[in-house]
Formats: C-alpha cells, structure tokens, sequence
C-alpha cells in the first residue's frame, strides 16, 4: 500500500540531492524519484498522484528512507 502525504513537493530536490548516486531515472509519467532499496528490497519510488497539491506518494519500500531525510531535514533546522 502506497503512503500518501509524506514527502513535501518543495523538498523534492533535497531529497534527490540526499539520494545521491543512489538515485536513477524515474519511469513512466508518474514517477518523480526511483532508487534501489537494500539487497533483496524492491525498487524505492516516489509518485506525483496530482490529486495531492502539496505531497507525494511513495511506496512501502520507500518509507524508511524518505522518514530518514524527513528526520535529517528536522535535525539539521533545530541546530540552527
């Protein structure tokens, strides 16, 4: 079951960007962000469902590590 509303469009780039090598070319229409989940994990994607003007889509697989950037990105604004 996809999740629905984790990933905020604005930071969309930060997230590539945080990927790094591990992210690859999205496919289809759909899809803003693909990258490899760890050894025997399915494929990580990040949908645009355009019924959502604020936020994106992920799969289960991709749960974790888009918790983790959310996580990074709260750390890095409370240190400020």
């Amino acid at each position: 079951m996809a999740n629905r509303a984790l990933l905020h469009r604005s930071r969309l780039t930060a997230f590539k960007a945080w990927l790094g090598e591990r992210n690859l070319m999205p496919r289809g229409e759909w899809e803003v962000a693909r990258w490899r989940g760890p050894r025997g994990k399915p494929m990580c994607i990040v949908y645009d469902n355009r019924k959502s003007s604020e936020h994106l889509s992920c799969n289960n697989a991709a749960v974790g590590d888009v918790r983790e950037f959310i996580r990074i990105e709260k750390l890095k604004v409370r240190s400020w």
